[in-house]
């Protein structure tokens, strides 16, 4: 039976941490990179919704009273995410009875795929 020099096994211990220190940085890092664009995609979304109600000039309904910092944008009235991403996907304010324009930053909200602005009046 061989057996091997306590150098050598030493080295192999310190092979096997290093290469387990290794794995453990880059899967933090990776979690922490997908965290880090999934708020910073959140918040742009949000400065997205925010400037929207902005330019809302008319809302009989107190639609937009939802839409405020104390509230996950997620929770919005009209406001669907994705739960993986958090991003923005619908925008759904039909019969709202919202006046106001569309800002260009709309075109912001990257994972938007449908937006519903019906009977408005």
């Amino acid at each position: 039976m061989e057996h091997s020099s306590p150098s050598t096994h030493g080295r192999l211990v310190l092979f096997n941490f290093l290469h387990a220190f290794i794995l453990l940085c880059m899967s933090t890092c990776l979690e922490s990179s997908t965290l880090r664009t999934t708020t910073l995609g959140n918040e742009m979304d949000r400065l997205v919704l925010l400037d929207f109600k902005k330019r809302i000039t008319e809302d009989p309904l107190h639609v937009m009273s939802s839409w405020n910092d104390s509230i996950d944008l997620c929770s919005w009235v009209g406001v669907t995410c994705n739960r993986a991403t958090k991003g923005v996907v619908i925008l759904n304010l039909m019969s709202q009875k919202l006046v106001g324009s569309l800002p260009p930053s709309i075109g912001n909200l990257s994972h938007l795929t449908g937006i519903n602005l019906i009977e408005q009046l």
